[in-house]
């Protein structure tokens, strides 16, 4: 995991994503927030991430960013 602190502030291209399970089957996925970081730490090993309680739902929640390529 990069020792970067917060995400980016560069004027870089950017996506956001939100992934949650169904409403009503919240253990669908059968994963969690945890579960999910491990998953993309192994995949992405300079990932940041940052651990936050939603100010929507109040629920634990994860930023995160990742370099897909090089200077991108």
């Amino acid at each position: 995991m990069r020792e970067q602190q917060e995400l980016s502030e560069a004027d870089d291209i950017r996506s956001t994503f939100v992934f949650h399970p169904p409403v009503d089957d919240a253990g669908a996925w059968q994963m969690t927030v945890e579960g999910f970081v491990h998953a993309l730490t192994a995949a992405f090993p300079e990932a940041f991430t940052k651990y936050r309680t939603s100010g929507l739902r109040g629920n634990s929640v994860v930023d995160f960013e990742v370099e897909v390529q090089p200077e991108m």
